[in-house]
Protein backbone atom coordinates (compact mmCIF):
# COMPACT_ATOMS: atom_id res chain seq x y z
CA UNK A 1 0.00 0.00 0.00
CA UNK A 2 1.95 3.43 -1.49
CA UNK A 3 0.23 5.35 1.51
CA UNK A 4 1.76 2.88 4.29
CA UNK A 5 5.09 2.78 2.94
CA UNK A 6 6.43 5.57 4.71
CA UNK A 7 8.02 5.17 8.16
CA UNK A 8 7.28 8.32 9.39
CA UNK A 9 3.63 8.17 8.18
CA UNK A 10 3.24 4.53 10.21
CA UNK A 11 5.12 6.09 12.95
CA UNK A 12 2.63 8.81 13.25
CA UNK A 13 -0.29 6.77 12.36
CA UNK A 14 0.45 3.64 15.33
CA UNK A 15 1.20 6.54 17.95
CA UNK A 16 -1.45 8.70 17.32
CA UNK A 17 -4.18 9.00 20.58
CA UNK A 18 -6.29 9.60 17.72
CA UNK A 19 -8.42 6.23 16.43
CA UNK A 20 -7.31 6.26 12.80
CA UNK A 21 -7.99 3.12 10.27
CA UNK A 22 -7.23 3.48 6.69
CA UNK A 23 -10.39 1.90 4.35
CA UNK A 24 -10.52 1.64 0.62
CA UNK A 25 -13.57 2.37 -1.84
CA UNK A 26 -15.14 -1.19 -1.00
CA UNK A 27 -15.24 -0.25 2.56
CA UNK A 28 -12.73 -2.93 3.85
CA UNK A 29 -10.93 -2.04 6.28
CA UNK A 30 -7.27 -2.21 5.69
CA UNK A 31 -4.82 -0.98 8.98
CA UNK A 32 -5.96 0.36 12.17
CA UNK A 33 -3.99 1.93 15.10
CA UNK A 34 -3.71 0.94 18.58
CA UNK A 35 -6.27 3.80 19.77
CA UNK A 36 -8.57 2.62 17.17
CA UNK A 37 -8.37 -1.33 17.87
CA UNK A 38 -8.85 0.24 21.89
CA UNK A 39 -12.06 2.15 21.22
CA UNK A 40 -14.07 -0.74 20.05
CA UNK A 41 -12.50 -3.14 22.09
CA UNK A 42 -11.12 -5.61 19.64
CA UNK A 43 -7.65 -6.94 18.43
CA UNK A 44 -6.39 -5.64 15.25
CA UNK A 45 -6.62 -8.41 13.30
CA UNK A 46 -10.07 -9.17 13.73
CA UNK A 47 -10.98 -5.29 12.61
CA UNK A 48 -8.61 -5.82 9.31
CA UNK A 49 -10.50 -7.16 6.25
CA UNK A 50 -14.16 -6.40 7.71
CA UNK A 51 -16.23 -4.03 6.75
CA UNK A 52 -16.69 -0.23 7.15
CA UNK A 53 -20.20 -0.42 8.18
CA UNK A 54 -19.83 -2.96 10.58
CA UNK A 55 -18.69 -0.31 13.20
CA UNK A 56 -22.14 0.46 13.29
CA UNK A 57 -25.50 -1.36 14.34
CA UNK A 58 -28.46 -1.81 12.70
CA UNK A 59 -31.36 0.75 12.24
CA UNK A 60 -32.84 -0.44 15.60
CA UNK A 61 -30.11 0.83 17.32
CA UNK A 62 -29.93 4.06 15.53
CA UNK A 63 -33.70 4.05 16.52
CA UNK A 64 -33.13 3.21 19.91
CA UNK A 65 -30.34 6.28 20.11
CA UNK A 66 -32.79 8.76 19.19
CA UNK A 67 -31.71 8.64 14.98
CA UNK A 68 -35.09 8.20 13.24
CA UNK A 69 -35.97 6.54 10.30
CA UNK A 70 -35.41 9.71 7.95
CA UNK A 71 -32.22 10.90 9.39
CA UNK A 72 -31.10 7.31 9.44
CA UNK A 73 -32.08 6.67 5.65
CA UNK A 74 -30.20 10.20 4.57
CA UNK A 75 -27.02 9.53 6.13
CA UNK A 76 -26.41 5.96 4.50
CA UNK A 77 -27.86 7.88 1.38
CA UNK A 78 -24.70 10.51 1.93
CA UNK A 79 -22.35 8.08 2.73
CA UNK A 80 -23.13 5.99 -0.32
CA UNK A 81 -22.85 9.01 -2.30
CA UNK A 82 -19.50 9.81 -0.63
CA UNK A 83 -17.97 6.54 -1.96
CA UNK A 84 -19.34 5.90 -5.25
CA UNK A 85 -18.21 9.77 -6.48
CA UNK A 86 -14.16 10.30 -6.02
CA UNK A 87 -14.75 13.98 -6.52
CA UNK A 88 -15.64 14.25 -2.95
CA UNK A 89 -12.23 14.72 -0.43
CA UNK A 90 -13.84 14.29 2.88
CA UNK A 91 -17.50 13.38 4.44
CA UNK A 92 -18.25 14.03 8.17
CA UNK A 93 -21.50 12.89 9.93
CA UNK A 94 -22.46 11.89 13.32
CA UNK A 95 -23.54 8.43 14.11
CA UNK A 96 -23.79 5.43 16.67
CA UNK A 97 -21.09 3.14 16.79
CA UNK A 98 -20.87 -0.24 18.12
CA UNK A 99 -17.85 -2.13 19.91
CA UNK A 100 -17.61 -5.60 20.35
CA UNK A 101 -19.18 -6.28 23.20
CA UNK A 102 -22.42 -4.45 21.52
CA UNK A 103 -21.98 -1.47 23.59
CA UNK A 104 -22.84 1.80 21.75
CA UNK A 105 -21.15 5.33 21.96
CA UNK A 106 -22.56 8.70 20.03
CA UNK A 107 -19.76 9.15 17.49
CA UNK A 108 -18.55 11.65 14.83
CA UNK A 109 -17.05 10.02 11.65
CA UNK A 110 -14.33 11.85 9.18
CA UNK A 111 -13.07 10.19 5.87
CA UNK A 112 -11.00 11.48 3.56
CA UNK A 113 -9.43 10.30 0.20
CA UNK A 114 -5.61 10.35 0.99
CA UNK A 115 -2.87 10.04 -1.78
CA UNK A 116 -4.56 9.35 -5.10
CA UNK A 117 -7.88 7.96 -3.65
CA UNK A 118 -7.26 4.26 -3.54
CA UNK A 119 -7.03 4.47 0.03
CA UNK A 120 -8.95 6.52 2.69
CA UNK A 121 -7.91 8.02 6.34
CA UNK A 122 -10.93 7.04 9.03
CA UNK A 123 -11.58 9.02 12.04
CA UNK A 124 -14.02 7.64 14.44
CA UNK A 125 -14.16 9.92 17.71
CA UNK A 126 -16.57 9.72 20.85
CA UNK A 127 -18.76 12.17 21.27
CA UNK A 128 -21.40 10.92 24.14
CA UNK A 129 -20.57 13.67 26.53
CA UNK A 130 -19.88 16.56 24.13
CA UNK A 131 -23.80 15.87 22.31
CA UNK A 132 -24.69 15.54 25.85
CA UNK A 133 -23.83 19.12 26.60
CA UNK A 134 -25.06 20.70 23.18
CA UNK A 135 -28.67 18.52 23.65
CA UNK A 136 -29.17 20.12 27.24
CA UNK A 137 -28.65 23.32 25.49
CA UNK A 138 -30.51 23.01 22.65
CA UNK A 139 -33.81 21.99 25.30
CA UNK A 140 -33.15 25.12 26.75
CA UNK A 141 -33.33 26.97 23.53
CA UNK A 142 -36.69 24.40 21.88
CA UNK A 143 -38.29 25.89 25.16
CA UNK A 144 -37.82 29.46 24.84
CA UNK A 145 -38.99 29.06 21.43
CA UNK A 146 -42.38 27.47 22.00
CA UNK A 147 -43.13 29.90 24.91
CA UNK A 148 -42.23 33.05 22.35
CA UNK A 149 -44.94 31.03 20.17
CA UNK A 150 -47.31 30.59 23.36
CA UNK A 151 -47.66 34.37 23.52
CA UNK A 152 -49.27 34.86 20.67
CA UNK A 153 -51.77 32.24 21.76
CA UNK A 154 -54.45 31.93 24.28
CA UNK A 155 -52.90 28.76 25.73
CA UNK A 156 -50.58 28.65 28.49
CA UNK A 157 -47.21 27.27 29.27
CA UNK A 158 -49.19 24.45 31.35
CA UNK A 159 -50.57 23.64 28.09
CA UNK A 160 -47.65 22.56 26.34
CA UNK A 161 -46.28 20.68 30.01
CA UNK A 162 -49.57 18.30 30.09
CA UNK A 163 -49.03 17.46 26.08
CA UNK A 164 -45.80 17.05 26.67
CA UNK A 165 -45.61 14.96 29.72
CA UNK A 166 -49.36 12.99 28.52
CA UNK A 167 -47.49 11.85 25.20
CA UNK A 168 -44.26 10.70 26.72
CA UNK A 169 -46.66 8.33 29.31
CA UNK A 170 -48.07 6.70 26.14
CA UNK A 171 -44.67 6.96 24.48
CA UNK A 172 -43.45 5.13 27.51
CA UNK A 173 -46.77 2.56 27.34
CA UNK A 174 -46.44 1.49 24.54
CA UNK A 175 -42.64 0.40 24.97
CA UNK A 176 -40.55 2.63 22.71
CA UNK A 177 -37.05 3.55 23.26
CA UNK A 178 -35.87 5.32 25.69
CA UNK A 179 -34.60 7.86 23.48
CA UNK A 180 -38.06 8.51 21.53
CA UNK A 181 -39.82 8.86 25.19
CA UNK A 182 -37.15 12.04 25.91
CA UNK A 183 -37.77 13.52 22.39
CA UNK A 184 -41.31 13.13 22.05
CA UNK A 185 -41.80 15.33 25.59
CA UNK A 186 -40.01 17.56 24.62
CA UNK A 187 -40.96 18.10 20.36
CA UNK A 188 -44.73 17.67 21.19
CA UNK A 189 -43.94 21.14 22.49
CA UNK A 190 -43.84 22.49 18.47
CA UNK A 191 -46.99 20.81 17.72
CA UNK A 192 -48.70 24.21 17.51
CA UNK A 193 -45.74 26.31 16.34
CA UNK A 194 -47.07 27.20 12.73
CA UNK A 195 -49.75 29.10 14.71
CA UNK A 196 -47.23 32.08 15.08
CA UNK A 197 -48.22 32.65 11.26
CA UNK A 198 -51.76 33.07 11.85
CA UNK A 199 -53.86 36.46 12.25
CA UNK A 200 -54.24 37.25 15.69
CA UNK A 201 -58.27 38.09 14.32
CA UNK A 202 -58.41 34.30 14.02
CA UNK A 203 -55.93 33.07 16.31
CA UNK A 204 -57.40 34.81 19.64
CA UNK A 205 -61.24 35.32 18.20
CA UNK A 206 -63.00 34.22 21.39
CA UNK A 207 -65.46 32.26 19.87
CA UNK A 208 -66.32 29.11 17.21
CA UNK A 209 -64.30 30.09 13.72
CA UNK A 210 -66.09 30.78 10.53
CA UNK A 211 -65.35 27.76 8.14
CA UNK A 212 -62.95 30.22 6.29
CA UNK A 213 -61.57 30.84 9.31
CA UNK A 214 -61.06 27.17 10.09
CA UNK A 215 -59.28 26.77 6.77
CA UNK A 216 -56.89 29.31 7.74
CA UNK A 217 -56.30 27.99 11.32
CA UNK A 218 -55.62 24.81 9.23
CA UNK A 219 -52.60 26.39 7.83
CA UNK A 220 -50.46 26.18 10.93
CA UNK A 221 -49.61 22.07 10.29
CA UNK A 222 -47.74 23.31 7.35
CA UNK A 223 -46.69 26.37 8.63
CA UNK A 224 -44.82 24.52 11.49
CA UNK A 225 -43.63 21.83 9.12
CA UNK A 226 -41.82 24.83 6.79
CA UNK A 227 -40.26 26.09 10.18
CA UNK A 228 -38.78 23.04 11.09
CA UNK A 229 -37.99 20.48 8.60
CA UNK A 230 -34.83 22.27 7.36
CA UNK A 231 -33.30 21.56 10.84
CA UNK A 232 -31.43 17.94 11.24
CA UNK A 233 -32.24 18.19 15.08
CA UNK A 234 -36.24 18.94 14.94
CA UNK A 235 -37.33 16.50 12.55
CA UNK A 236 -39.39 14.66 15.16
CA UNK A 237 -40.86 18.27 15.82
CA UNK A 238 -41.43 18.42 12.13
CA UNK A 239 -43.40 15.82 11.91
CA UNK A 240 -45.33 16.32 15.01
CA UNK A 241 -46.35 19.92 13.71
CA UNK A 242 -46.93 18.91 10.06
CA UNK A 243 -49.32 15.67 11.28
CA UNK A 244 -50.90 15.76 14.86
CA UNK A 245 -54.23 16.58 12.87
CA UNK A 246 -54.19 13.60 10.43
CA UNK A 247 -56.88 10.84 11.34
CA UNK A 248 -56.14 7.26 11.84
CA UNK A 249 -59.07 6.98 8.79
CA UNK A 250 -57.65 9.37 6.82
CA UNK A 251 -60.17 12.10 7.22
CA UNK A 252 -57.14 14.70 8.85
CA UNK A 253 -55.55 17.49 7.62
CA UNK A 254 -52.96 18.78 6.04
CA UNK A 255 -52.28 15.53 3.34
CA UNK A 256 -55.14 12.94 4.36
CA UNK A 257 -52.44 10.17 5.57
CA UNK A 258 -54.13 7.18 7.22
CA UNK A 259 -53.04 4.61 9.36
CA UNK A 260 -49.20 4.03 9.45
CA UNK A 261 -48.24 6.41 6.99
CA UNK A 262 -49.08 8.80 10.08
CA UNK A 263 -45.72 8.94 12.04
CA UNK A 264 -46.12 7.23 15.03
CA UNK A 265 -44.85 10.61 16.97
CA UNK A 266 -47.80 12.61 15.66
CA UNK A 267 -50.27 9.61 16.17
CA UNK A 268 -49.41 9.99 19.85
CA UNK A 269 -49.69 13.40 20.00
CA UNK A 270 -53.34 13.90 18.60
CA UNK A 271 -54.34 11.68 21.36
CA UNK A 272 -52.44 13.98 23.96
CA UNK A 273 -53.49 16.93 21.84
CA UNK A 274 -57.43 16.23 21.79
CA UNK A 275 -57.71 15.10 25.10
CA UNK A 276 -55.98 18.17 26.34
CA UNK A 277 -58.02 20.20 24.57
CA UNK A 278 -61.43 18.20 25.79
CA UNK A 279 -60.38 19.20 29.47
CA UNK A 280 -59.83 22.90 29.03
CA UNK A 281 -62.05 25.86 28.99
CA UNK A 282 -62.93 27.80 25.98
CA UNK A 283 -64.56 30.91 25.36
CA UNK A 284 -66.84 29.07 23.28
CA UNK A 285 -67.44 25.50 25.59
CA UNK A 286 -67.07 24.24 29.45
CA UNK A 287 -64.03 22.25 30.23
CA UNK A 288 -64.88 18.85 30.15
CA UNK A 289 -64.47 16.26 32.81
CA UNK A 290 -62.12 13.09 32.63
CA UNK A 291 -64.67 10.79 32.12
CA UNK A 292 -66.61 12.29 29.40
CA UNK A 293 -63.08 12.92 27.84
CA UNK A 294 -62.55 9.08 27.71
CA UNK A 295 -65.66 8.24 26.34
CA UNK A 296 -65.64 10.74 23.15
CA UNK A 297 -61.49 9.06 22.88
CA UNK A 298 -62.83 6.03 22.65
CA UNK A 299 -65.92 7.04 20.38
CA UNK A 300 -62.75 8.16 17.71
CA UNK A 301 -60.92 5.05 18.48
CA UNK A 302 -60.22 3.57 15.00
CA UNK A 303 -61.60 6.70 12.86
CA UNK A 304 -59.85 10.09 14.60
CA UNK A 305 -57.49 7.80 16.70
CA UNK A 306 -54.75 5.06 15.82
CA UNK A 307 -56.02 2.26 18.45
CA UNK A 308 -52.50 1.57 19.35
CA UNK A 309 -51.79 5.11 20.26
CA UNK A 310 -55.37 5.40 22.72
CA UNK A 311 -55.24 2.05 24.31
CA UNK A 312 -52.13 3.60 25.40
CA UNK A 313 -53.25 6.50 26.80
CA UNK A 314 -55.93 4.76 28.57
CA UNK A 315 -53.51 2.10 30.26
CA UNK A 316 -52.33 5.04 32.31
CA UNK A 317 -56.11 6.53 32.71
CA UNK A 318 -55.97 7.57 36.48
CA UNK A 319 -52.76 8.77 36.31
CA UNK A 320 -53.70 11.08 33.09
CA UNK A 321 -56.71 12.13 35.13
CA UNK A 322 -54.40 13.65 38.35
CA UNK A 323 -51.74 14.88 35.96
CA UNK A 324 -54.45 17.19 34.16
CA UNK A 325 -55.98 18.26 37.70
CA UNK A 326 -52.22 19.20 38.61
CA UNK A 327 -51.15 20.41 36.01
CA UNK A 328 -54.52 23.13 35.21
CA UNK A 329 -54.08 26.45 34.18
Amino acid sequence: MNDLDSAVFKSVFDESVNPLAIIDPSESILYVNDAFAGQFRKPQKELVGSGFRALFPDEQTFFDNGIYTGAYQRLWAMVNSFFADSDESTIQFNAISICCDDTTFASRVVIRRIGDGSTMLLNIFDVSEEQAREQNARNEIYRSITHLAEARDNETGQHLRRIGTYSRIIASNLELPAAFVSDIEEFSLFHDIGKVAIPDAVLRAPRKLTDDEYDLMKTHTSFGYEILSDATTLQMAAEIAHCHHEKYDGSGYPRGLSGGAIPISARIVSVADVYDALRSERPYKRAWSHEECVTELRRGEGSHFCPLALEASLQSESQVARLSEELAS
